[in-house]
């Protein structure tokens, strides 16, 4: 067997077979309504059970009413949950009867929202949460027994509800990772001190649940393997302890290690450049603390089939949360699966990790989505293209082969389109082909582009590179349709340049990245100029460092970054500021002479002078490359913008809107 195919195994735990080892995690969607899983769930879930996937855990249910960690959590501690997750679990098993489907049962305690809760929130000691810096309220003893009861009671309404069990929350906003830490848990009483004390609160939990639901259900633990607190937090060997103790007990059925505390958020949801399996040596050391007593699953950035397969080779878990993958491709188990028939499946959709799709949980509560896989969360409205029964129209014309432009071919070709595609540069791929070129950091958006690439090639797409479109051509009327894709470009740059200093757009950087430093300019200066509060700025940034700049950045905004920190993309700034970026908030460029740029602070009106300059780059929202279509909307009927060359946006929003734009619902 080789070793991706090791990943099909079967795995079975407490009677229940799982079909292969690839577990579909839990996580937010905020697709609920009512605080319920409704029908946007079931297409969701029910799309990655027919994927294949070995087990699924459902988002994390609450236990208790005072309990409220964001706007749409689907709420346990009430009855009506159980009607759900009946038509829940029917819907996974129409679409895959061997699926195994548990829910996750949570308390976020001090992490839980005070915006929504607007009350004090509950956790072991009177700490304020790092994010929110809310002050908690430590617990009364008659409050533990409270939360207790709650999770038996919401595992009672899961094994009413029809579900193969619960996994309990133990790690990333956790009422029980909080009284097992040190960094949280200051208690006297039976329920702080020494770990034994810490653990009796997840003890009693676990009795607790495991006499809700019966000997037949199954029971996980998600347990932190390291809070990345090592002045006092819980650490790899603390969780080797509390494993070892925990199977001991033998209630349990499984473990599900995870990284990441109160202060590392980012890490425990990492996106590029986090490597791959990057927590996998956390699970190692669990299982090699309890050896073969029950099965130990490893998460933490599993995305792609290769690092999962070493996971396995390794004998560092039983089993792999590959949760991101399958939201990019919930048909990834089903393709290796025809791997080892054919040798040649349609390939995988691979994963970026661009975080701003996943990070759901905040005041701007959007719900989850994904850059490669536009149909994620929308699978209820967007229908999977299909071929249509029609004898298919004149052939269609895209112009543009970046992402919006080789998705929207990709779409019309399933539908069984005759599909020409353009591209005036010589390769496809448009940005995702130049970030992955020109930063060593967005080195995963070569697959993307592979996977369009091949993809293309596969349904008979026609595809021209080096062909450029200025004008309405005589051959254009053999087309039904024409879909233009000619992307964004930047606006000009606001201010006059002085003669000797380069002024370029982050755009322009991208597509010709500067020269490195040479040793007698090694102090030179580059300035970038931030009005966009994200990517742009972002990407420039690294490459000025790459080539040896001293790299400054300004912007007008409150804080540089606005739009990385939404998106919880925090490692970016440990890793500019370690190589000597300087940044300047709240200052506006009032003027470019030559080697300076002088600002002022937009509240003071103070100038401050930035000397040396050799390289000024201006980060600003693009505006649509949409020259062409009046010229072609003049002799074409039926000529339609997508993508950026509709509204300049981020790549997935643009690779949606090109979806959307050419798909036909088939009739049923």
């Amino acid at each position: 067997m080789s070793p991706n195919q090791e990943l099909l195994r079967p795995l079975v735990i407490r009677g229940h077979r799982l079909a292969n080892r690839i577990v579909f995690g839990a996580h937010l969607t905020n697709f609920g309504g009512g605080n319920l899983f409704g029908s946007r769930h079931l297409a969701y879930y029910g799309e990655r059970a027919a994927g294949g996937a070995g087990m699924i855990v459902t988002e994390a249910l609450t236990v208790h009413p005072l309990d409220y960690p964001y706007e749409h959590v689907p709420f346990g501690h009430q009855e009506q949950i159980v009607p759900s997750l009946q038509r829940l679990g029917t819907a996974l098993r129409d679409s895959n009867p061997h699926i195994v489907l548990l829910c996750q049962l949570s308390h976020t305690g001090g992490q839980t929202s005070g915006r929504l809760l607007r009350q004090s929130p509950w956790a072991p000691s009177a700490v304020p949460d790092v994010a929110s810096k809310k002050m908690a309220r430590a617990m009364e003893p008659w409050e533990i027994d409270q939360v207790v009861q709650g999770f038996a009671e919401t595992a009672g309404r899961v094994a009413r509800g029809g579900l193969d069990g619960v996994e309990l929350n133990a790690g990333q906003t956790s009422l029980l990772r909080q009284f097992l830490s040190p960094l949280t848990n200051f208690r006297t009483d039976d329920y702080g001190g020494g770990l034994d004390n810490r653990m009796r609160l997840l003890r009693r939990v676990i009795h607790a649940v495991r006499g809700a639901m019966g000997e037949d259900r199954l029971l996980g633990v998600k347990l932190c393997g390291d809070e990345l607190a090592p002045w006092g937090g819980l650490t790899p060997d603390d969780a080797a302890a509390i494993a070892k103790a925990l199977v001991e007990e033998r209630e349990i059925d499984y473990l599900s290690i995870q990284i990441g505390g109160p202060y590392t958020p980012h890490i425990t949801d990492a996106g590029m450049p986090m490597p791959q399996a990057h927590a996998a040596h956390l699970a190692d050391g669990v299982k090699a603390a309890i050896g073969a007593a029950v099965p130990v699953f490893a998460e933490g950035r599993i995305e792609s089939v290769d690092a999962a397969a070493r996971v396995l080779a390794q004998g560092q878990a039983d089993a792999v949360v590959m949760t991101r993958a399958l939201i990019s491709d919930p048909d990834l188990p089903a393709k290796l699966r025809a791997a080892g028939r054919d040798g040649n499946p349609e390939p995988i959709r691979p994963h970026v990790g661009m975080n701003r799709y996943f990070v759901v949980k905040g005041d701007w509560n959007r719900p989850l989505g994904d850059l490669a896989n536009p149909r994620a969360g929308r699978e209820e409205r967007l229908p999977l293209a299909a071929r249509s029964a029609e004898p298919p129209p004149r052939p269609v014309l895209v112009i543009g082969g970046g992402p919006a432009g080789m998705e929207a071919a990709l779409v019309l070709a399933r539908q069984g389109r005759s599909v020409h595609l353009m591209e005036a540069r010589s390769e496809l791929g448009g940005t995702a082909r130049l970030l992955a070129q020109n930063i060593d950091t967005r080195l995963e958006f070569a697959p993307l582009v592979a996977y369009y690439r091949e993809m293309l090639h596969r349904l008979g797409v026609t595809v021209e590179t080096n062909r450029t479109v200025t004008a309405y051509e005589p051959a254009m009327d053999q087309f039904d349709a024409i879909w233009l894709a000619t992307g964004g470009r930047a606006p000009p740059i606001p201010w006059e340049f002085p003669e000797g200093m380069d002024c370029v757009t982050a755009r322009q950087l991208l597509e010709h990245p500067p020269q490195s430093v040479s040793a007698e300019n090694s102090q030179a200066v580059a300035v970038v100029i931030d009005q966009e509060y994200g990517y742009r700025m972002a990407g420039a940034v690294e490459q000025l460092l790459v080539a040896g700049y001293r790299t400054h950045v300004v912007t007008d905004d409150f804080f540089v970054g606005r739009g990385l920190v939404e998106s919880g993309e925090f490692l970016w700034f440990n890793r500019v500021a370690e190589q000597g970026a300087i940044f300047h908030p709240r200052r506006r460029v009032e003027s470019l002479r030559p080697c300076e740029v002088v600002c002022v602070d937009i509240y003071s009106g103070e100038s401050v002078s930035l000397s040396a300059v050799r390289i000024v780059v201006h980060a600003a929202p693009e505006v649509p490359a949409d020259q062409l279509l009046e010229i072609l909307s003049q002799h074409h009927p039926h000529v339609a913008a997508i993508g950026d060359t509709r509204a300049p946006r981020l790549m997935g929003e643009a690779i949606l809107h090109a979806h959307q734009s050419v798909l036909v619902p088939v009739a049923t």
